[in-house]
């Protein structure tokens, strides 16, 4: 994924017409800026305009109400890319559109993003997964018997279980837990 983005991929375009069509009539993908967590409203308006969009989401694990669920979030918070389709609305609507805030541009010029990262970015499709803790992190456990104790997660066991790795009685030990019982210490 790193070698994706790379400044070559994203960088600022040439001076666009009001189109967004290149001189040779394709066009180009570009990076738009959205309002705090309007990117799905964005898109949907954008689309009824005749504009094509891609955002990318990632499956991230969060707790509510001290429950763990997965959700779908958008994998680059406040942006999407999108390009215009024949027929679409000129580029200068972008900014006035519900759920957008315009452009995203370097040196005044819009930035576009290449083809193949696109291409990329769809191909890879959802298999992004966040999970709320990763091998490594201090946790604690919030209830049972051994509540109150701090420890190391080891991993995910499933969905619903986790494997702390706890130090009591002078030693280490594996302990299986829900994962609803394992909070994040600080």
């Amino acid at each position: 994924m790193s070698e994706i983005l790379t400044a070559a991929a994203i960088a600022p375009g040439p001076p666009i017409e009001t189109s967004g069509f290149g001189a040779t009539g394709q066009a180009r993908w570009f990076v738009g800026y959205t309002k705090r967590r309007e990117e799905a409203r964005a898109q949907e308006n954008l689309l009824r305009q005749g504009f094509e969009c891609h955002l990318p989401l990632i499956r991230t694990q969060k707790r509510t109400k001290g429950m763990l669920a997965w959700r779908l979030e958008p994998l680059f918070p406040r942006y999407l890319f999108l390009r215009p389709a024949s027929g679409a609305a000129p580029m200068d609507r972008v900014r006035s559109t519900l759920g957008m805030t315009g452009l995203v541009r370097f040196a005044g010029l819009p930035a576009t993003v290449a083809q193949a990262v696109i291409e990329e970015l769809k191909a890879l499709g959802e298999e992004f997964r966040q999970a709320l803790f990763k091998p490594g992190d201090s946790v604690r456990l919030a209830d049972g018997p051994l509540a109150g104790l701090e420890g190391i997660f080891e991993r995910a066991d499933g969905d619903a279980r986790a494997i702390v790795l706890l130090e009591f009685l002078s030693r280490e030990h594996r302990v299986l837990v829900p994962m609803e019982s394992v909070t994040a210490v600080g």
